[in-house]
């Protein structure tokens, strides 16, 4: 149906009182899945398995070209920064 690549990476700066952050890479459902709920499940389980490992930031790159993209995230909750 779909899947998400995210990982793990330490703060890029040094001095900075976040030390790890959350990286979602990836968010894929395949074209008859869309719409079932999908990469919502997909990314509270990424929000879960990273909250289980005491990181409480995650950063997320889509395209806002991608108008589906741009709804599901905004949906989560994520929002877009310059």
């Amino acid at each position: 149906m779909g899947y998400l690549g995210g990982r793990i990476e330490p703060a890029y700066v040094r001095e900075s009182p976040i030390k790890a952050m959350g990286y979602i890479s990836h968010c894929f459902v395949r074209d008859e899945a869309r719409g079932q709920g999908v990469a919502s499940a997909l990314a509270r389980a990424a929000e879960t398995w990273f909250r289980e490992r005491g990181i409480n930031f995650i950063e997320l790159r889509y395209s806002l070209a991608n108008k589906a993209a741009a709804a599901v995230w905004e949906k989560l909750g994520y929002a877009p920064s310059a």
